[in-house]
Protein backbone atom coordinates (compact mmCIF):
# COMPACT_ATOMS: atom_id res chain seq x y z
CA UNK A 1 0.00 0.00 0.00
CA UNK A 2 0.98 3.69 -0.46
CA UNK A 3 0.25 7.13 0.59
CA UNK A 4 0.05 9.88 -1.93
CA UNK A 5 2.22 12.95 -0.68
CA UNK A 6 0.97 16.44 -2.61
CA UNK A 7 3.12 19.80 -2.23
CA UNK A 8 1.52 22.71 -3.16
CA UNK A 9 3.24 24.79 -5.78
CA UNK A 10 3.81 28.68 -4.65
CA UNK A 11 6.98 29.25 -6.28
CA UNK A 12 6.57 32.46 -8.18
CA UNK A 13 8.99 30.83 -10.96
CA UNK A 14 7.36 27.72 -11.43
CA UNK A 15 5.78 26.48 -14.41
CA UNK A 16 2.71 28.90 -15.25
CA UNK A 17 -0.21 26.43 -14.73
CA UNK A 18 1.81 23.78 -12.03
CA UNK A 19 0.31 23.17 -9.29
CA UNK A 20 1.57 21.13 -7.45
CA UNK A 21 4.30 18.67 -6.96
CA UNK A 22 2.87 14.90 -6.04
CA UNK A 23 4.89 11.27 -4.87
CA UNK A 24 4.12 7.51 -4.51
CA UNK A 25 5.16 6.88 -0.29
CA UNK A 26 5.41 2.92 0.49
CA UNK A 27 4.62 1.93 4.18
CA UNK A 28 5.12 -0.78 6.06
CA UNK A 29 2.75 -3.03 4.13
CA UNK A 30 4.72 -3.50 1.28
CA UNK A 31 8.45 -4.94 0.43
CA UNK A 32 8.84 -0.91 -0.47
CA UNK A 33 8.59 0.03 3.11
CA UNK A 34 10.90 3.34 2.97
CA UNK A 35 10.79 4.27 -1.23
CA UNK A 36 8.99 6.86 -2.63
CA UNK A 37 8.44 7.42 -6.45
CA UNK A 38 8.77 10.98 -7.11
CA UNK A 39 8.19 12.89 -10.14
CA UNK A 40 4.41 13.58 -10.48
CA UNK A 41 3.31 16.89 -11.13
CA UNK A 42 -0.30 18.25 -11.21
CA UNK A 43 -1.09 20.99 -13.80
CA UNK A 44 -4.15 23.28 -14.59
CA UNK A 45 -6.17 21.68 -17.57
CA UNK A 46 -6.54 23.22 -20.95
CA UNK A 47 -10.21 23.22 -20.46
CA UNK A 48 -11.79 24.83 -17.89
CA UNK A 49 -12.05 23.49 -14.50
CA UNK A 50 -10.01 20.21 -15.63
CA UNK A 51 -6.79 19.26 -13.68
CA UNK A 52 -4.07 17.17 -15.39
CA UNK A 53 -1.10 14.86 -13.65
CA UNK A 54 2.41 14.33 -15.64
CA UNK A 55 3.74 11.03 -14.74
CA UNK A 56 7.55 10.77 -14.36
CA UNK A 57 9.62 10.26 -17.24
CA UNK A 58 13.64 10.75 -18.62
CA UNK A 59 13.48 13.38 -21.12
CA UNK A 60 16.74 13.68 -23.68
CA UNK A 61 18.10 15.02 -26.74
CA UNK A 62 18.81 12.74 -29.76
CA UNK A 63 19.71 14.78 -33.23
CA UNK A 64 18.41 17.95 -31.92
CA UNK A 65 14.80 16.14 -30.70
CA UNK A 66 13.30 16.43 -27.84
CA UNK A 67 12.42 13.07 -26.69
CA UNK A 68 10.87 11.52 -23.57
CA UNK A 69 11.41 7.95 -21.93
CA UNK A 70 8.38 6.80 -19.46
CA UNK A 71 9.33 5.81 -15.95
CA UNK A 72 5.92 4.29 -14.94
CA UNK A 73 4.89 2.13 -17.93
CA UNK A 74 1.43 -0.77 -18.39
CA UNK A 75 2.67 -4.10 -18.12
CA UNK A 76 2.17 -5.84 -21.01
CA UNK A 77 -0.01 -8.38 -19.50
CA UNK A 78 -2.32 -5.67 -17.02
CA UNK A 79 -4.93 -3.36 -18.03
CA UNK A 80 -2.69 -0.38 -18.00
CA UNK A 81 -4.17 2.59 -19.22
CA UNK A 82 -6.91 1.48 -16.55
CA UNK A 83 -4.58 1.42 -14.11
CA UNK A 84 -2.59 4.88 -14.94
CA UNK A 85 -5.99 6.83 -15.35
CA UNK A 86 -6.75 5.34 -11.34
CA UNK A 87 -3.71 6.59 -10.32
CA UNK A 88 -3.91 9.75 -11.69
CA UNK A 89 -7.47 9.88 -10.75
CA UNK A 90 -5.55 9.36 -7.03
CA UNK A 91 -3.32 12.23 -7.57
CA UNK A 92 -5.84 14.94 -8.49
CA UNK A 93 -8.27 13.57 -5.60
CA UNK A 94 -5.03 14.19 -3.11
CA UNK A 95 -4.76 17.46 -5.02
CA UNK A 96 -8.20 18.62 -4.64
CA UNK A 97 -8.00 17.46 -0.81
CA UNK A 98 -4.85 19.47 -0.15
CA UNK A 99 -5.91 22.77 -1.90
CA UNK A 100 -9.24 22.37 -0.08
CA UNK A 101 -7.52 22.43 3.02
CA UNK A 102 -5.00 25.03 2.68
CA UNK A 103 -7.43 26.87 1.16
CA UNK A 104 -5.46 27.26 -2.49
CA UNK A 105 -7.02 28.61 -5.70
CA UNK A 106 -4.93 26.60 -8.52
CA UNK A 107 -1.12 27.44 -7.80
CA UNK A 108 -1.56 30.31 -4.65
CA UNK A 109 -1.62 28.68 -2.42
CA UNK A 110 0.11 30.68 0.66
CA UNK A 111 2.61 28.10 1.65
CA UNK A 112 3.62 24.42 0.59
CA UNK A 113 2.92 21.80 3.00
CA UNK A 114 3.09 18.30 2.29
CA UNK A 115 0.18 16.11 2.49
CA UNK A 116 -0.72 12.37 2.17
CA UNK A 117 -3.60 10.60 1.26
CA UNK A 118 -4.14 6.91 1.35
CA UNK A 119 -4.83 4.89 -1.19
CA UNK A 120 -8.67 3.69 -0.98
CA UNK A 121 -8.76 -0.13 1.08
CA UNK A 122 -8.90 -2.86 -1.60
CA UNK A 123 -7.94 -0.78 -4.73
CA UNK A 124 -3.93 -0.39 -3.36
CA UNK A 125 -1.66 -1.34 -6.05
CA UNK A 126 1.10 -3.38 -5.37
Amino acid sequence: MFTVSITLTTDAKAPKGKLADASLLFNEQTDMDGLSLVGFSVWEGRQPDTINVSFPSRSWTANGERRSFALLREADNVEGPKAKKWLSDLIVASYREAAEKDGAQANTAPTPKPTAATAPTGRSRR
